[in-house]
């Protein structure tokens, strides 16, 4: 029996490894065990979702403590350690690209376990994301990538890791996004928002979300976001499911009576996965400025204007829904809102592999005779070990969005059929 240990430490991660669950307990050739390590201390963000999502009940859980950041993913790091090496597993399988995604690789590679990054080989080429280096340095421990497009392909052919290791098998979180969508859609409105508006029940709305530390952690930054959302309920009501992040930042640069006072914006608590779903597919256009709704908005084919210069998603843009803002002005951004709303936006198409079988190919690469696990010499990472790989200058071209990616409602070629 090969043993299976699925990590994960935030909500996005939780999404894809219960997917994974899900194809791993359906075959007899495994034994899987969840470890889950909160990054984010709410339960609203996590232990909500972990009940929808029909994930085990008995399961490994790493209690961090409230410490700064290195701290913290240095205790991360030991406590992982120290179960992997009194439960042994065949593979340790790590999701996505925050902190304690690579704390728990350095844990697997300490062990000596196999360790597997699913997600592998994305890149934005934006270093001064911290989940830039988390991704480079995971992939470079990694045994085996499992990859969610065709881009990240090519980047780790060009960080050099072996073909043999690389594996093009399509987007988990995606598998649960089609086994959870009927569930969503038969959800009721969310208590959490007030008596919902006709325009909401019809729905003619937006829906936004924003956490990204660019985004969120400056003042200035946070009022004109806060601006913009004013300016788009001049159009629709704005749904605004408040991550934990944000609201912190709200409260400590004292802006928490702007967003209140705004008519029109409707903010709320975390939703539940399911009811978060069910707000996104009913949504006339979703403004974000996260990578895992790029990917889910581009499979249930709604319009989405991503608030960033970049994304470690391309096939979103060049196959799927989404837009990137970029340096996009004001004006600019209510051009691409009036657009969405007058059914004026690009049609996009499911990319390939995004079927919802991704978590059943990662289980029968696992199983295959050339991946038996061969467990690695534990290794003591000295500190040089730990810093960010240095990729050859030709390694860092970044990825060039098509001449004009940018809704232009003038364009009659962009609208849809």
């Amino acid at each position: 029996m090969i043993r299976i240990v699925l990590f994960a430490a935030t909500r996005p991660n939780l999404v894809k490894v219960a997917a994974l669950y899900q194809a791993f307990i359906a075959d007899p050739a495994f034994d899987v065990q969840v470890v889950y390590a909160n990054q984010h201390y709410d339960e609203e963000m996590s232990g909500n979702l972990y009940r929808q999502l029909g994930l085990p009940a008995k399961h490994i859980r790493l209690l961090l403590p409230k410490l700064p950041g290195p701290a913290q993913m240095t205790a991360l790091t030991k406590q992982f350690r120290q179960f992997l090496e009194s439960t042994r597993p065949d593979w340790v399988l790590v999701t996505g690209d925050v902190n304690a995604t690579l704390a728990a690789a350095q844990a697997a590679r300490q062990a000596g376990v196999s360790l597997a990054h699913v997600e592998a080989g994305l890149r934005s080429f934006d270093t001064n994301m911290p989940e830039e280096h988390n991704r480079i340095d995971t992939d470079a421990l990694a045994d085996v990538h499992f990859v969610s497009e065709s881009s990240g392909v090519g980047h780790l052919l060009r960080e050099g890791v072996p073909p043999d290791n690389i594996h093009l098998v399509g987007n988990v979180m995606i598998d649960t996004l089609r086994r959870m969508l009927p569930a969503a859609l038969a959800m009721p409105w969310p208590d959490s928002l007030p008596a919902a508006p006709a325009p909401v029940l019809s729905g003619q709305y937006f829906t936004a979300t924003l956490h990204r530390p660019s985004n969120v952690d400056h003042p200035e930054t946070l009022r004109r976001l806060l601006d913009l959302l004013r300016h788009l309920t001049t159009l629709v009501p704005v749904i605004f499911p408040v991550h934990p992040r944000t609201a912190h930042r709200l409260k400590e640069h004292h802006l928490e009576h702007e967003l209140n006072a705004v008519q029109g914006l409707y903010p709320t608590s975390p939703l539940g996965y399911l009811e978060f779903v069910r707000l996104m597919h009913d949504s006339a256009l979703v403004i974000t400025d996260s990578g895992g709704i790029q990917e889910e908005s581009t499979w249930l084919g709604i319009p989405c204007l991503t608030l960033r210069a970049n994304t470690e998603r391309p096939v979103t843009i060049e196959v799927g829904t989404n837009v990137l803002a970029g340096e996009a002005n004001e004006t600019r951004i209510m051009e691409y809102a009036r657009a969405a709303l007058a059914g004026h936006w690009k049609k996009g198409e499911i990319p390939p592999l995004w079927d919802g079988l991704a978590a059943t190919r990662i289980a029968n690469i696992l199983k295959s005779e050339s991946l038996k696990p061969v467990t690695p010499k534990p290794v003591t990472l000295k500190p040089e070990t730990l810093k960010p790989v240095t990729l050859k200058p030709e390694t860092l071209k970044p990825y060039r969005l098509p001449t004009n990616p940018h809704i232009d409602p003038s364009d009659v070629s962009l609208r849809s059929t």
